[in-house]
């Protein structure tokens, strides 16, 4: 995107469709996030809101031109598949499975803050070994400039 001030407003839209995700408002999540379906973090909400708060994983496919496109991301080993994957088995109450997912998606993503962001909500709790909310945190911290920046230190003191 050549436009700073369009980037910036795609990263708040998405950052608010990801809040609105993970306080399980899929309507919210699913009206910012189906928008920028150009962006992987826009398709992995749109189908996480479609699939896990409005039953409706039909239409979550949709975004990936149906059930093959789906299932073709699903598998491809992508960043967008191991977010999608890790933040749907953090719904499920899937913490091992969230925290090996999203760990794979940060190998590939290094530098994404939805990644970050999603890892910093899934290590925030008392079961969490405190070395894993130390390395959420580390992680974390490159993305004090980035609009998820004020929802981090309102949601999980970050």
């Amino acid at each position: 995107m050549d436009n700073p001030l369009l980037a910036w407003e795609r990263e708040t839209e998405l950052s608010l469709a990801m809040i609105a995700l993970l306080r399980a408002d899929g309507a919210v999540a699913l009206a910012r996030a189906e928008r920028h379906r150009d962006a992987w973090q826009g398709r992995a909400i749109t189908f996480a809101a479609c699939s896990l708060f409005l039953h409706e994983p039909g239409r979550g496919m949709e975004i990936y031109g149906g059930v093959p496109g789906f299932e073709a991301m699903a598998s491809s080993g992508s960043v967008e598949s191991h977010f999608l994957r890790g933040v749907s088995a953090m719904f499920m109450r899937k913490a091992k499975d969230a925290l090996a997912s999203l760990e794979r998606a940060a190998q590939l993503a290094p530098d994404d803050p939805f990644v970050a962001f999603a890892m910093l909500a899934l290590t925030t709790g008392p079961s969490w070994p405190p070395a894993a909310r130390v390395a959420a945190l580390e992680q974390w911290s490159k993305y004090t400039n980035h609009p998820l920046a004020g929802a981090a230190a309102i949601m999980f003191r970050a």
